[in-house]
């Protein structure tokens, strides 16, 4: 149970109902120890009753291993979902999770990119599903411009919803949804909490 955040959780809540419906994307942003980690995972945990949830938090450590948030992202046991995907898309996407071997000529980002947004669409096409990374600041830099490239093509019908937190201030460049409309992403600035 969370103390003195009713008002952030409402607006989480809100985000995983779908009642906000042009933004795909939370971003809760702050400072270092300001609590978006235990915000980020009550959602996670809330979210898990009615979404399929993928979650990763990447860090500082691994931010040089290219694709080392994708497989946390997406289920264990591929084989099902990958058939869904087109088979240049699968290919690339399995070369990417070391799922297979890259031959001679390894595939480029965007098919990865284009594979990635292929699984979860058909991901969500039963009950939605929410991406959930915190400390995205961390991510390498792979993974964040295949999630750039989700960012950017999901649409809020199409059931992916993805939930950030990211470290403001220095050393906190990565943001996937830099690039998108405003009005795609929902931004909330933590702030401390009060003495009451």
């Amino acid at each position: 149970m969370l103390v003195g955040r009713q008002p952030e959780l409402d607006v989480i809540r809100g985000f995983i109902s779908g009642s906000e419906r042009e933004a795909v994307a939370l971003a809760l942003e702050g400072e270092a120890g300001i609590g978006k980690t235990a915000l980020w995972g009550a959602a996670v945990s809330e979210a898990r009753h009615v979404l399929t949830v993928g979650t990763t938090r990447p860090a500082r450590a691994e931010a040089s291993y290219a694709f080392a948030a994708l497989a946390d992202l997406l289920p264990p046991r591929l084989e099902d979902l990958l058939t869904e995907v087109p088979s240049p898309q699968r290919r690339a996407l399995e070369v990417a999770l070391l799922l297979r071997d890259a031959g001679d000529h390894p595939p480029a980002i965007n098919v990865v990119a284009a594979g990635f947004y292929s699984a979860i669409r058909a991901l969500a096409a039963g009950k939605g599903m929410l991406l959930a990374i915190d400390d995205v600041q961390w991510l390498d830099a792979a993974s964040a411009e295949v999630m750039a490239y989700a960012l950017r093509r999901v649409a809020p019908g199409d059931g992916v919803r993805f939930l950030l937190s990211r470290r403001v201030g220095e050393g906190a460049a990565t943001d996937p949804t830099a690039t998108m409309l405003p009005e795609r992403v929902r931004r909330l600035a933590l702030g401390p909490l009060s003495l009451g």
